[in-house]
């Protein structure tokens, strides 16, 4: 963990797995995040290191981090299963109880509560690329719908959950949202840059941003340094054989 504005932070987890996808209750008190144990489980840890972290949620199937409601009564994530990822919730305060949101058979990733509760937005392969839908909350039946037009990943609500703002590619997009009607207006770029961005169910968000959706947290690719790539080679036997001797 890191203060804004100073150098150095502290370490708040030790051991030989993996920890990521930390995410603050609003009160700025806690983190939760995902730990390899073997498995992918949650995990909620005091955000000045004065008590050792605690399991929230242990099992055989991988859990991600999603985000922790306004009211700090619910965390939504990932339960990776058979045939795809689905959404839940479990309850943080007193015991933990966890529920089933929604899954359809697609990998369903960065789950997020709009401020009042009645909204959740993620985003979905099901379309064959990563799109952003909104849908009602704590029923999701009653109303669902795409807000990315094109490809969206990482959603998160702003200025009272009046705003969308969601990641497509190296731009942050941004979108008005009726919460009373369940409707989205036209998507609009806010800025573009050599921010990489974490489309995919098992990977957290890749930033964030303020309440008011004024000031943005994201991380920045050094000038100069090269992009990953992949290269396709097609009929790499015949080249094999080609430069094998006989």
């Amino acid at each position: 963990m890191f203060q804004v504005g100073r150098a150095g932070g502290i370490r708040l987890t030790a051991g030989g797995g993996r920890d990521f996808g930390a995410e603050w209750t609003p009160d700025g008190r806690e983190l939760i995040y995902s730990s390899e144990r073997p498995f992918f489980d949650l995990y909620r840890r005091a955000a000045d290191a004065s008590r050792p972290a605690e399991p929230l949620l242990t099992g055989t199937y991988d859990r991600y981090t999603g985000a922790v409601s306004r009211d700090g009564r619910l965390f939504a994530f990932v339960l990776s299963v058979p045939g795809g990822a689905e959404l839940w919730t479990v309850q943080l305060r007193g015991a933990p109880v966890a529920a089933r949101y929604f899954g359809n058979g697609f990998n369903l990733a960065h789950p997020i509560l709009s401020p009042d509760g009645r909204w959740m937005a993620y985003d979905s392969d099901e379309s064959g690329r990563v799109e952003v839908y909104a849908q009602s909350f704590p029923d999701p039946q009653r109303k669902r719908w795409k807000v990315s037009p094109t490809n969206g990943s990482e959603p998160m609500w702003t200025q009272g959950g009046r705003e969308l703002v969601y990641r497509k590619g190296d731009t942050v997009m941004a979108v008005s949202i009726d919460l009373q009607n369940g409707r989205s207006g036209p998507p609009r770029a806010l800025f573009a840059g050599s921010y990489p961005d974490n489309p995919g169910w098992t990977r957290p968000r890749s930033y964030d941003v303020t309440p008011d959706g004024e000031r943005f947290l994201m991380t920045k690719l050094p000038a100069g340094l090269p992009r990953p790539r992949i290269n396709v080679v097609l009929n790499w036997f015949d080249e094999l054989r080609a430069k094998v001797p006989r």
